[in-house]
């Protein structure tokens, strides 16, 4: 016996028959309310059919839509995963970097670069300043579920060095002023006090030793970025400003050699 396919009639076909083709002031008033009728049953008939068939899934799924959920740093493993993916990965970056309201100064800047220099680095200065057991400001800062370094794993398996550096991920002021970020050696999250690290974007704060005679060559606005890098007040007049900048200097030459 020849199997009919269920979804062999098409719509069209029915719209085309004689009801559908009928001038419909010819029939009479109580016709039309029986046809009224059985159109309505035969849409309610229509939308049950629908809502019962599962949506179609499709066989692949575009690398933007799939990236665009992704943490940024898995997005290069992410484009990684066939050749088809990294050659988009030009419109992934574009499309990062736009969201991020960046723009590139230069066409024959790759988007990727766009993006990389955007990311704000974190450098250790002060290991010491590590939070390996408040909860809460783990919490706070976004990271306690995300692969937190905490307990004795953050003071004995995989201990912070002065000089680590990783990609910045938080940072909150109140109740703590401290900062949550991925390093890059252990690949471990870690929270740190504001004070024990220095922020910005790739390059900006090299060298992170600054000698006295340099800071006294410092203007006001170079003075202001030296220290809020280092999460302290840009407050002040032009001498604070550089007394300021020296104690935190001092305060890292000591960290650089207790705990190196």
């Amino acid at each position: 016996m020849e199997q009919v396919p269920r979804y062999s009639t098409p719509a069209p076909h029915v719209l085309r028959t004689t009801v559908g083709q009928t001038d419909l002031s010819s029939l009479s008033t109580p016709d039309l309310r029986d046809l009224s009728s059985l159109a309505g049953a035969l849409q309610a008939r229509a939308e049950q059919e629908i809502s019962a068939r599962k949506p179609p899934f499709p066989s692949s799924l575009p690398p933007q839509l799939v990236i665009s959920w992704l943490p940024l740093r898995d997005v290069a493993s992410a484009l990684c995963v066939s050749s088809a993916w990294h050659g988009t990965s030009a419109a992934v970056f574009q499309i990062v970097a736009q969201s991020r309201g960046l723009g590139r100064e230069r066409a024959d800047i790759p988007w990727s670069e766009v993006v990389r220099y955007s990311m704000k680095r974190v450098t250790v200065i002060s290991p010491g300043k590590l939070y390996s057991t408040y909860t809460d400001l783990a919490t706070w800062l976004g990271v306690y579920d995300q692969g937190w370094v905490h307990g004795l794993g953050a003071e004995i398996g995989e201990p912070l060095l002065v000089g680590d550096t990783g990609d910045f991920i938080a940072e909150i002021e109140s109740p703590i002023h401290a900062v949550a970020f991925r390093a890059d050696r252990t690949d471990g999250i870690y929270c740190l006090g504001r004070r024990g690290v220095v922020v910005g974007y790739p390059g900006e704060f090299s060298p992170l030793a600054l000698t006295p005679a340099q800071v006294k060559t410092f203007r006001v606005s170079e003075l202001k970025r030296q220290l809020a890098g280092r999460g302290l007040s840009t407050e002040g007049l032009k001498a604070d400003l550089k007394e300021r900048l020296l104690e935190a200097l001092r305060i890292q030459d000591e960290a650089i050699v207790r705990y190196n």
